[in-house]
């Protein structure tokens, strides 16, 4: 079995409305271009009608006429900040970012147009352009202990340790209670011992961390098979991440001291892909589960925000390991013979915690149940199903939009499939 600990999604923007001020008109009567203060006049008149782009042409236009103007250039600003704002309501994140810099090109006066910026950048999945307008931010506003959290993060998730380690502290100083921080802190201390010295392979889209005196070889072993990987579920689920993907590979002790795995663990996502090597040094099949397993933990992670239940995503991991492990029949055929499962409901939740029994029985409904709904619905209705999770739906919501059956019906179903290929 391997153990899989999503972190909670990252922070949605915050709620409400930007303060900014009306914007303004210039009066006839002033010595300036008449056709200018038309056309600024103009500009304020489609504001007010929430004609925000037409009123950047306006605006446009009587800055060229008006060079310099404060009144102009402040209705400038005004307006790209409302027209940004309205496309990071609308999920129109690219366009977000653009209509703040160009905000920022007229007037820098507003530090929380790099948080809007940096919270853009999460929603594109884009965490280096997220660092960086967040790092600008916290220098102008450094009494914002959220994006200290944000922040710190970021740059642990990409294995900055110790720059992530001074923010997430920060952080702590005024909110001592928050144990996720608190232990993230602690398990980002033991990677920093854990990892002194250690080499780093960059593939196309990885970056794998390992003792290059013990694991040389395991470690282009494993950016090969991350890779291919890469490649196949991407191709089937019609997602290829952009972010380069940190990995480590550990000493069989260092697995078990730095994330704290159990003991049954053969690997984890935590944000991370982190596997114990020992001295591998050539491909087996038994790695080539693990790295596809962990990986397809970290797309699924990626593709739904950690809403995806865990009898989908340890199904998933399973199906795309290729043939199922051992095991799987025999538990199945139980299964078949007795009627007696754990209610899909009740997987939603970590496997962690189960007994031996129920999580042998927990991860063979899951790969059947997974393999079910791909022989009956195909691999669209795994696509459908994330992408519904991914657009804030619970899990028997999903379902039902994606393959027509609340969890009463899939089980159905289910027990079928079961007696056709198990019996």
């Amino acid at each position: 079995k391997i153990a899989s600990r999503l972190t909670p999604p990252a922070p949605k923007k915050e709620e409400g409305q930007p303060q900014v001020s009306a914007p303004e008109k210039i009066s006839s009567s002033e010595n300036l271009d008449q056709e200018g203060i038309r056309l600024n006049n103009e500009g304020v008149a489609l504001m007010d009608k929430g004609r925000y782009f037409d009123a950047v042409q306006s605006f446009e236009a009587a800055r060229k006429l008006i060079p310099g103007d404060v009144t102009i250039l402040q209705n400038l600003y005004r307006v790209w900040l409302m027209q940004g704002y309205r496309q990071l309501e609308g999920k129109e994140y690219e366009k977000s970012i653009e209509s703040f810099k160009e905000a920022l090109k007229v007037s820098d006066q507003s530090p929380e147009l790099y948080k809007l910026m940096g919270m853009a950048s999460l929603s594109l999945q884009d965490e280096n352009s997220a660092s960086e307008y967040f790092k600008v931010y916290i220098k102008l506003v450094p009494d914002d202990l959220e994006v200290d959290r944000i922040l710190g993060e970021i740059l642990y998730k990409q294995n900055k340790l110790e720059e992530g380690i001074k923010f997430l502290k920060i952080y702590l100083a005024s909110n001592p209670g928050d144990s996720r921080i608190r232990d993230m802190v602690s398990k980002a201390g033991r990677e920093m011992t854990a990892e002194q010295g250690f080499d780093t392979r960059e593939g196309e889209h990885f970056d794998v961390r390992f003792d290059g005196s013990q694991n040389m070889e395991a470690g282009y072993l494993v950016v090969e098979l991350l890779e291919s990987a890469y490649r196949r579920i991407g191709a089937e689920l019609n997602y290829y991440p952009s972010e380069h993907m940190v990995t480590i590979l550990y000493s069989d002790e260092d697995f078990q001291h730095v994330p704290q795995t159990p003991g049954w663990a053969k690997g984890l996502y935590d944000g991370k892909i982190r596997i114990p090597i020992g001295g591998l040094k050539e491909k087996s099949r038994i790695l080539e589960r693990v790295v596809t397993h962990e990986y397809t933990h970290a797309i699924i992670h990626q593709m739904t925000g950690a809403r995806c239940p865990t009898w989908l995503n340890e199904g998933l991991a399973q199906y795309f390991e290729g043939e199922p492990v051992e095991g799987i029949a025999g538990t199945a055929g139980l299964i078949l013979k007795s009627r007696d499962f754990i209610p899909l409901k009740k997987l939603e939740g970590s496997f962690l915690n189960l007994d031996a029994k129920s999580a042998a029985m927990a991860y063979t409904e899951s790969y059947t149940v997974v393999d079910h709904i791909i022989k009956a619905h195909g691999i669209y209705a795994v696509q459908k199903l994330l992408s519904d999770l991914s657009g804030g739906a619970d899990a028997e919501s999903a379902l039902r939009s994606a393959v027509g059956a609340d969890y009463n019906g899939l089980q159905e179903d289910w027990l079928k499939y079961l007696a056709q290929n198990y019996s």
